[in-house]
């Protein structure tokens, strides 16, 4: 292998490990090299999708950007459209095979971060496309465990109609209905807390 080509597999191996992905060696197994110019065209996607740029991650998926390219923390554009609330990009990623239930560094899938921010439409749109709304991210919190703690009724009601466990709890021990109960507001939301009650919270 001459300088050149060396060089040229080096910047891109370092791109592939800048978009989350294992790299060649970690793998034990021939795999594709992303070119520096691909890697390039995957960070604009992400950056798009977290803007909400739906006409351009439609360009760059066509370009042949991956949908689930990952950043250096696990972010796909899946999981950041959610989380700033940018509805119409999440559909264009799910039509593209975007994987719903592909984490982040923390554990967290998009349901998660659309209901930390309490986006309700995107929430519905992830669990009818097959997210687990039960998912646990590291510290074992489930969507309908951060949606309670941050007050977030509407998302509160989507999760439970799709099937949320309302008893779960976090690695602590803590349980939904005491997330919700001591979110760190004023005062409790008490609607919030009667349809975790109607719901059979305990």
């Amino acid at each position: 292998m001459n300088k050149f080509r060396a060089v040229v597999m080096a910047v891109a191996l370092g791109s592939v490990a800048a978009c989350g992905q294992v790299s060649p060696v970690a793998q034990g197994q021939a795999v594709t090299v992303l070119s520096a110019r691909s890697a390039a065209t995957e960070a604009r996607l992400l950056d798009a999708a977290g803007k909400g740029q739906t006409e351009s991650v439609r360009a760059l998926l066509d370009q042949g950007a991956r949908v689930d390219a990952q950043n250096g923390n696990g972010y796909t554009a899946l999981a950041l459209s959610a989380w700033r609330g940018h509805q119409s990009t999440v559909a264009l990623l799910l039509s593209r095979g975007a994987q719903v239930n592909l984490a982040t560094e923390d554990r967290k899938t998009p349901i998660h971060w659309a209901a930390v921010a309490g986006h309700a439409g995107i929430v519905r749109d992830l669990a009818a496309a097959g997210a687990l709304v039960d998912n646990r991210d590291k510290d074992g919190w489930t969507p309908l465990a951060w949606a309670s703690f941050n007050g977030k009724v509407e998302v509160v009601r989507v999760l439970i109609a799709a099937g949320a466990d309302v008893n779960a709890r976090n690695d602590r021990g803590t349980t939904v209905l005491e997330l919700a109960r001591n979110g760190g507001f004023l005062l409790p939301n008490f609607e919030l807390l009667r349809i975790l009650r109607e719901a059979g919270a305990r």
